[in-house]
């Protein structure tokens, strides 16, 4: 894996490239390099995490055969060898064997967006075309390598993090009021927008073309790739359930066979549910050695997945590696979040997911893990109970009590809450107003997902309109999949795979996400119901494809996902960082939140009622401001 940075019309001498190097370091230690084109003013800058090609044949920011494109890449092309004999064909010649040698070439054969449609792989990429005077950025399908920009009337700048920015001497950045509410609501900041008012996050299969000629207003995005797209395409038909089974065979061996090229060690993260379980199987059938795995467990039982995972690696004979995760760990951690995840980021399970990720990174350079399978093939298990809640409430015509109740004041609720000696709280009376005012399945369903529905009141300045993403709006017809749906566009893109991403990139582990090949996924937009849920399961055919190579009975239990003790810790070992971070000080000192609101929450959690989910983001943008300071 890599970093990427550059700009259009902002002079070499406002820019501090070793700033830049240094901060972009772990997503590429292992060489770096920039050009500038002083005619154009565009700069192109890369730090590199060698995978493929190890020689300096892969050095970049590269350029094509007939100098006519530039390119610094970041990411990876699973197919490039199956194009690269295309090529060869077609008559091109390489120096090397990078796959980034043979984007170039695909560019120069089929253009820009027939390339993009040919790719197979994760990416974000700058490409200069000196001939046509343009300049692209490019992100992959589903989102899974990031691209920010910072656009002003008279330059662009672009990386593959937030604090990239800081070394561009010239432009501004000021901390945005809504993306703060939006954090708070949903534990991540929704594309396009960025932890500041100036900088936006390119949206997943998007290209943003850019003509030099006619300066920064001939600026255009476009979808080159949308989930929407295939929603609408005519419903996959099977004669059989194994004639549907044996296609998804097939397409997870082809995807993950793919992925399993590489030039450095590689392993998988293992948590022995059914998609991580799924990959590690495919991988130990495709491969002639024992996988290396990895898994995370906690000392407090009930979070504990570690002996299930376990089971697993035993079956299929891996070579398995655990590490059991104590609050000391997440004491030594914590105060590095705000830099390991580069804008603020509050799913707590970034935790274990970079404890894992540093545990295999000891062996091994790149690591596949399952995401994706749970949006894909209807996984979790809320979308079901969304469902029948909605339909409870609907029926005994609760939207009206629901609007009166959502309109109580906070001080109101707070009142009703102390009444009760805090059995209920105002947070949960709030959540059971919002809920039944809702008449439409995605409103009612953004709710159920919101991790605070008083974010705009915590977030001095912030309003209720401008605290909400706006792709919860899509898909308003429909059934319960919908939800789905939107999970793909906003939680898929924005918590998991940044989460894993960033916290991947901390210790320079490369990882790969097979369930998320588009031809995967395009799939499962167009299966039909009863192939993803049955008899209130989920995934059901991931699970019947899984159990040709794990027995049935080392998968079936209960779900928990990569949950955290963070209730008792924050009471506990975490009491004292937390207590600094949300102290009176603290709060006033930044000015972005109302002490009154977070006092209260966080004294409500250490006499008994678990807050943590609602604290944690406040705490993990306390931290950021400091790593940040």
């Amino acid at each position: 894996m890599c970093g990427i940075f550059g700009s259009l019309g902002i002079s070499l001498g406002d820019v501090n490239i070793q700033g830049v190097f240094n901060t972009l370091k772990n997503r590429g230690p292992n060489d770096q390099g920039y050009s500038f084109d002083e005619k154009n003013g565009v700069l192109l800058g890369h730090t590199r995490l060698s995978i493929h090609d190890l020689s300096p044949l892969g050095h970049q920011p590269m350029i094509s055969p007939t100098a006519r494109y530039e390119i610094a890449f970041n990411g990876e092309i699973y197919n490039y060898g199956s194009l690269k004999e295309e090529l060869i064909r077609l008559g091109y010649t390489f120096r090397g064997d990078s796959d980034t040698e043979v984007m170039l070439s695909c560019f120069e054969e089929y253009g820009v967006v027939k390339s993009l449609e040919k790719f197979i792989g994760m990416f974000a990429f700058s490409l200069h075309d000196q001939q046509k005077q343009r300049l692209y950025l490019a992100r992959d399908r589903m989102g899974e390598k990031p691209l920010f920009y910072h656009l002003t009337e008279r330059s662009l700048a672009w990386g593959s993090g937030v604090s990239v920015f800081r070394h561009f001497k010239t432009l501004k950045r000021s901390i945005s009021k809504p993306s703060l509410a939006k954090l708070l609501r949903y534990n991540y900041i929704p594309s396009p927008s960025s932890i500041y008012n100036e900088v936006f996050k390119l949206p997943p299969g998007s290209l943003m073309v850019m003509d030099l000629r006619k300066g920064l207003g001939a600026k255009v995005i476009k979808k080159y790739w949308a989930v929407q797209d295939h929603v609408e395409k005519e419903p996959l038909r099977f004669d059989s359930d194994q004639e549907a089974i044996d296609e998804l065979e097939r397409l997870v061996e082809n995807a993950v066979s793919g992925q399993m090229q590489s030039d450095v060690p590689l392993g998988a993260f293992l948590s022995g549910g059914v998609d991580s379980s799924l990959i590690v199987a495919m991988m130990q059938k495709l491969g002639s050695q024992k996988v290396k795995t990895f898994s995370m467990g906690f000392e407090v039982e009930k979070y504990n997945e570690a002996p299930f995972a376990r089971e697993v690696a035993n079956h299929l004979k891996t070579d398995h590696t655990e590490y059991i995760v104590t609050a000391q760990d997440a004491l030594d951690v914590i105060p590095n979040l705000g830099s390991i995840y580069d804008e603020p980021f509050a799913d707590s399970s970034q935790l274990p997911t970079y404890l894992v990720s540093k545990l295999a990174r000891n062996q091994v350079t790149v690591a596949l893990s399952g995401d994706g399978g749970d949006e894909l093939f209807y996984g979790y298990g809320r979308y079901d109970l969304t469902e029948k809640r909605f339909n409870q409430f609907d029926k005994w015509g609760f939207s009206l009590w629901g609007n009166y109740l959502a309109k109580i004041p906070l001080q109101t609720r707070n009142l009703i809450s102390n009444a009760l000696s805090g059995k209920v709280t105002s947070r949960q009376l709030k959540s059971v107003a919002e809920l039944m005012k809702y008449q439409e399945k995605n409103e009612f369903y953004h709710s159920c997902v919101s991790v605070n529905l008083d974010s705009e009141n915590i977030v001095l300045g912030a309003t209720l309109e401008n605290s909400k993403n706006p792709l919860f709006d899509l898909f308003k017809e429909g059934g319960a999949e919908n939800y789905s749906y939107i999970d793909m566009l906003t939680y898929l893109p924005d918590d998991i795979l940044t989460k894993v991403d960033r916290a991947a990139m901390g210790v320079s582990l490369e990882t790969r996400v097979p369930l998320l090949d588009h031809k995967i996924v395009e799939f499962a937009l167009r299966l039909p119901m009863t192939y993803k849920s049955r008899e209130g399961q989920g995934k059901w055919i991931l699970r019947e494809l899984l159990y040709r190579q794990v027995p049935r009975e080392l998968i079936e239990r209960p779900k928990k996902g990569f949950a955290v003790p963070l209730g008792s810790w924050l009471r506990e070992d975490l009491r004292p960082w937390a207590e600094d971070l949300l102290s009176e000080k603290t709060l006033i000192d930044e000015g972005l939140l109302s002490r009154k609101l977070i006092r209260s929450m966080w004294n409500q959690h250490l006499i008994g009622a678990d807050l943590s989910p609602q604290l944690w983001p406040i705490l993990m943008l306390n931290q950021w401001i400091r790593n940040h300071k």
